[in-house]
């Protein structure tokens, strides 16, 4: 803080935060607020979805210091639609009126078009894009056109759960534990080996809305990350019992996790003691080695004590 304050006599300072949503679900917000009245000659951006009643209270609590701006992201214009088909279309048999069909009851919107794009190449229908004519959409009334346009993005979410070999349920666990998944947490839900996980893992890669991390980390685009909980998971687990047994298996994991490496600490920690019989090249080794297991630790205990989301979920006691 106090680097800052003083790079901040000279120079504007720009702090840049995204995906904002994430911060309102946990601690770091509150500490965000707690920095607002110490930024002198810094200009804070924060970026998000779905601010709801956090905007208005910033404003009335730091106004004329911030100001909150609604910019609704607008979809994929005509030829910003036709780019897209360019590279993600190739070799599909679509028509320009088939083309102009997406186009206009995904209302651009790149994660619908994308889900429409894939579904036809894997010959998946979505009855509710094929069976209407332009004409027919055209002579709509705007609120007609709005209904049919949700029942449309239901219907391409939907299609996910078509997907065989165990990828449905893989995306759908994706979707609920999405702090972190990766191929042990695969393996530990779907009581798959590891050669089994990986080939599974390997078949979500190949999905356009799905990504593998350099850390081995599988995650969805944010937005299909929040249409299969909207859409997919009610009708899959309606009575909610599936997903708090998973949330119940994720405690146990990370709760085993933390207690192998609290052992960790321990026997790091007893190699650090004044009488230990260690040269001063190896004291160093194991100090590096045990500030990272305890920083392995506080992301284990973030991931499994923090609210990801306004779901309820199951919760136990910090442990000491």
């Amino acid at each position: 803080m106090y680097k800052r304050q003083q790079l901040a006599q000279t120079k504007r300072i720009v702090l840049r935060f995204d995906t904002v949503e994430v911060a309102l679900r946990s601690e770091l917000w509150a500490r965000i607020i707690e920095l607002i009245p110490h930024l002198d000659n810094t200009v804070l951006l924060l970026a998000g979805q779905r601010f709801g009643e956090s905007s208005q209270a910033l404003e009335e609590r730091f106004a004329p210091k911030v100001v909150v701006r609604d910019l609704p992201l607008r979809g994929l214009d005509d030829q910003e639609v036709e780019t897209f088909f360019e590279k993600l279309a190739q070799g599909l048999p679509l028509d320009s009126a088939m083309r102009e069909k997406i186009r206009v009851l995904t209302d651009g919107k790149p994660v619908l078009l994308t889900l429409a794009i894939e579904w036809l190449r894997r010959s998946v229908p979505i009855k509710e894009i094929a069976a209407l004519s332009l004409e027919a959409f055209r002579a709509l009334t705007p609120e007609e056109a709005a209904r049919l346009r949700q029942r449309v993005e239901q219907a391409l979410v939907e299609g996910i759960l078509r997907l065989t070999d165990s990828v449905d349920m893989a995306i759908l666990q994706m979707a609920w534990i999405y702090r972190r998944f990766d191929l042990e947490i695969l393996c530990n839900l779907m009581g798959f080996c590891e050669a089994e996980g990986r080939e599974l893992l390997e078949r979500l890669q190949g999905l356009p809305f799905t990504r593998v991390l350099p850390d081995g980390v599988c995650v969805l685009h944010d937005n299909v990350r929040d249409l299969v909980v909207k859409y997919d998971w009610p009708i899959v687990d309606p009575n909610g019992t599936q997903r708090l047994a998973l949330d119940q298996m994720m405690v146990a994991y990370y709760k085993t996790l933390l207690e192998d490496q609290r052992r960790d600490m321990e026997a790091l920690r007893q190699q650090l003691q004044p009488d230990a019989q260690i040269q001063p090249e190896q004291r160093r080794d194991v100090f590096e080695r045990l500030i990272n297991v305890e920083t392995q630790r506080w992301i284990y205990i973030c991931l499994l004590y923090t609210s990801p989301s306004p779901r309820d979920r199951t919760r136990s006691r910090m442990p000491s």
